[in-house]
């Protein structure tokens, strides 16, 4: 079983299919490959691989709250703001490699 080193929201992420992965969100996962392992040989895109796509659909969008408190001693002063930011849970689906072809053949 291979994996992927794909480019999404501006990370780099080593994907496998099955694999569920958390990013910041997005609209519809369209992923630009940059390398592919067969398990046997390692490709390598300069700098994009055209003949592998990587097939993924949006499981879950999900928030995670981040608190912040101000607080000052003896002056009964609190203040709480909370904020959240968006990511996508996204399931990779397949892995796919179209042949390529050899010049001179």
């Amino acid at each position: 079983m291979g994996y992927a080193i794909v480019k999404i929201g501006g990370s780099q992420i080593k994907v496998e299919e099955g694999q569920t992965i958390k990013v910041p969100r997005v609209k519809s996962p369209s992923f630009d490959v940059l390398a592919y392992n067969d398990g046997a040989k390692l490709t390598v895109g300069e700098p994009l691989l055209t003949n592998v796509t990587v097939k993924a659909s949006i499981t879950a969008e999900t928030a995670e709250k981040t608190r912040v408190a101000r607080f000052r001693a003896k002056s009964r002063y609190r203040k709480v703001k909370g904020h959240k930011q968006p990511y996508s849970q996204i399931r990779i689906d397949k892995i796919l490699v179209k042949a390529s072809r050899k010049h001179g053949a």
